[in-house]
């Protein structure tokens, strides 16, 4: 080919520099326009404004940005972000652990943070004076880390994150909220997955945060003012529109995935643990069977028009023979053959055995009721059985709470005996849970357990930190159990818990008691008391826990309340007897003076049938006898 044809070929000097031009221009450009935001910035961050971690965060605890914990000013203590603290409330701790400090984190959902209460009655702050009491030559702390709604794979995170605050023990308690995660934070989470860690950066920047806040008022403190208003519009919304309650149907390809990743988040957690050589205990939590029918309830999709006639036919005709717990199983017994997965329907047959008091075949319809719920925000049995799995195959400790509280209730089934609402147990249980923890403390010789300690002073501890809390604490958690029961629009289904038993007005009459509403508790107390006098016994069995709790003043009330009630004139000096313990334990002699010198040889008498009572305080007379001879 000739030369001169070659050199036709080749761009000329000038039209390359023509070239280069039309790509730096525009790159130069881009980086002239985006000076002025990163000068933004650096004088942002120069001068402390728009921090993500003050506002809330945009996946609800899923951007990178956003730790739990947080330096405060001083640089001395950590605490709870606020994005956070709408969710889990405030905790702190000292950046640098002293020497002779046990570090502990309890991980889980609204049953760690205390719900209905707060976490200053939760397990975790029981654990932590319980620890205390059993071995006083450490210092414990116990970090509430529970968060509203968190579910195991949230945890996962979060155990992560806590290894680098030098814990010495994790403590997880998970398995409730599951399914209700997914339902609540689907959209953030989807949207997180497909942003990925570009989503994470921008949300970090300074300049969006501040954008965030006076575009759409997403401050913390704002959002804190009213929990009430705050937390009412959320749960409100998430029923209502189609994200919510509607779209929460029949799936058990869908449950069966959640299951398997519930798994899957208890062992990253086991394996992080096991590679940072921190010890792990977790606990299998327990629901409320008994008092907690199911909270949305379908037919099969695949039933014909015919069935589904037939089967409402023969539900209607078992509810109108309610009345007669046999025939109403004849009814339902068919409504059964034609589909077994409706939740109701489960309860309901499970309300008829327990009326007929068949306890094994109503301890199984109960399980059912609550497996088959459409919407189920208590832990499931495939779950549970995911959970034992997971202990035996990486010997995990377990606390299997649920077993414990089995046993400890009449046959078996848990209702509002040991739960407040569907999940959340009573502040009394909450405190069984901290001492069956410790049990297993010590049994793995993480503590050393103190020989001295008395039943004495577990109370008084109760007691004492009672006594720092508000008048307002019961009423309080009576408010969020209504926001939680207008969420699950358990109004809908209010007959279904309609006490049809003593037992049933006795536990529905205490849990108003723990609410703080003793007028509507008497209403159900003075049902039970007319059915059978013999449960004015019982009444003194709760009084009694409530004295072992701390909680001398329900206790006190109740005896005071049972002492002026007409139909118990036959247990007088078993009340006095109570009245005389509590007067001894809170120091007033001169009213124990007073009950023993009138009812002396009463008192006696009924020490020689060894009443439940005198148990609580063996030595009541004779030191209440000293008393007496002290004052002549």
């Amino acid at each position: 080919m000739p030369a001169s044809a070659e050199s036709k070929d080749l761009p000329s000097p000038v039209t390359r520099r023509s070239k280069r031009r039309r790509v730096l221009f525009p790159l130069i450009a881009i980086v002239l326009a985006l000076v002025p935001f990163v000068l933004l910035e650096i004088v942002l961050r120069t001068v402390d404004v728009g921090d993500p971690t003050g506002y809330v965060d945009p996946f609800v605890g899923f951007g990178r940005a956003h730790p739990l914990f947080s330096l405060a000013r001083g640089q001395q203590t950590y605490e709870t972000t606020r994005s956070h603290q709408l969710y889990f409330g405030t905790q702190e701790f000292s950046a640098k652990k002293p020497a002779n400090m046990v570090r502990v984190f309890c991980l889980g959902g609204s049953t760690v943070r205390g719900r209905p209460y707060t976490t200053k009655t939760s397990f975790s702050r029981w654990l932590q004076i319980e620890l205390k009491l059993r071995d006083p030559s450490r210092e414990y702390e116990v970090i509430n880390c529970g968060g509203l709604s968190y579910a195991s794979y949230r945890l996962a995170r979060i155990t992560e994150e806590v290894m680098a605050y030098q814990p010495d023990l994790i403590v997880v308690a998970t398995g409730h909220n599951e399914f209700l995660e997914d339902r609540t934070y689907q959209d953030v989470k989807s949207r997180s997955s497909r942003g990925g860690g570009i989503m994470d950066w921008l949300y970090s920047l300074r300049m969006v945060t501040l954008a965030r806040q006076l575009g759409s008022g997403a401050d913390v403190e704002e959002a804190r003012e009213s929990e009430k208003t705050v937390m009412e519009h959320e749960v409100k919304a998430r029923l209502d529109d189609q994200s919510g309650y509607a779209s929460y149907h029949r799936n058990d390809q869908w449950r069966k995935q959640v299951v398997n990743h519930f798994q899957h988040s208890l062992q990253a957690m086991i394996e992080m643990c096991d590679e940072h050589k921190v010890p792990l205990v977790l606990v299998g939590l327990g629901s409320n069977l008994r008092d907690c029918p199911p909270f949305k309830s379908e037919l099969a999709t695949a039933l014909k028009d015919s069935q589904r006639t037939a089967f409402q036919l023969a539900y209607e005709a078992g509810q109108r023979e309610e009345g007669n717990p046999q025939q109403a199983l004849e009814f339902y017994r068919k409504a059964e053959a034609i589909d077994a997965g409706h939740a109701l329907l489960n309860y309901r047959m499970a309300r008829c055995f327990d009326r007929l008091d068949q306890a094994e075949q109503a301890a199984d319809y109960y399980i059912r009721a609550k497996d088959t719920d459409v919407c189920p925000l208590r832990m499931v049995e495939d779950t549970y059985q995911h959970l034992l799995k997971v202990c035996r195959q990486t010997k995990t400790p377990l606390v299997d709470v649920r077993v414990s509280l089995e046993k400890l209730t009449p046959e078996g089934i848990p209702g509002y005996d040991q739960y407040m609402d569907h999940v959340h147990p009573t502040i009394r249980t909450h405190q069984f849970i901290a001492q069956r923890v410790a049990d297993q403390l010590e049994q793995q010789e993480f503590i050393v357990s103190n020989a001295r300690l008395t039943d004495e002073d577990r109370r008084q501890a109760y007691r004492s930190h009672f006594d720092q809390l508000k008048d307002t604490y019961l009423v309080n958690g009576r408010r969020r159990v209504g926001w939680l029961e207008k969420w699950a629009r358990r109004s809908l289904l209010a007959r279904e818990t309609t006490p049809f038993d003593a037992r049933g007005y006795l536990e529905l009459g205490k849990r108003k008691l723990l609410f703080d509403e003793p007028g509507y508790a008497w209403n159900e107390f003075d049902r039970a008391i007319v059915l059978d006098t013999q449960n004015v016994k019982v009444l003194l069995g709760y009084a009694q826990k409530f004295f072992h709790g701390g909680q001398y003043d329900l206790s006190r009330n109740l005896l005071d309340e049972l002492l002026k009630h007409e139909m118990a004139k036959g247990y007088v000096v078993n009340i006095d007897l109570a009245l005389l313990i509590v007067a001894l334990e809170l120091g007033n002699d001169e009213e124990v003076v007073g009950i023993y010198t009138n009812r002396m040889d009463e008192l006696q008498e009924l020490a020689k049938s060894k009443p439940l009572w005198l148990e609580s305080m063996p030595d009541a007379l004779e030191r209440a006898k000293n008393l007496a001879a002290k004052s002549d």
